[in-house]
């Protein structure tokens, strides 16, 4: 598939890769590091950070498990999680630190 520059180009790289089934065989695809290049034509960076720094205290998803910044009062704030979602804890822990965040002298 040609790279995603030209406006029109999402569209065709897309229908095409319906059409060969590419997602289908992304789903499977290893290694992971090749999936981006299967899917787009290029590698993606971020993509290639995420997969090339798995350890969560990396410098990749060091800050990543904070879902938004609190360091100031913030307005009324809606997060929304579920008992099963996989970022319930840091989700929780984000609500915890926007209430924090309402006590602070600004």
């Amino acid at each position: 598939m040609a790279n995603l520059s030209h406006p029109f180009m999402f569209i065709k790289n897309f229908t095409l890769g319906v059409l060969q089934r590419i997602e289908s065989r992304a789903m499977y695809h290893l290694p992971l590091a090749d999936v981006d290049k299967l899917l787009t034509g290029d590698e993606v960076p971020f993509f290639q950070d995420a997969v090339h720094y798995p350890d969560e205290t990396g410098p990749f998803w060091r800050d990543a498990n904070v879902l938004c910044g609190f360091e100031q009062p913030v307005p009324s704030t809606h997060i929304v999680t579920g008992w099963d979602d996989f970022f319930l804890e840091e989700a929780l822990r984000d609500y915890q630190r926007a209430l924090d965040s309402q006590t602070k002298e600004p």
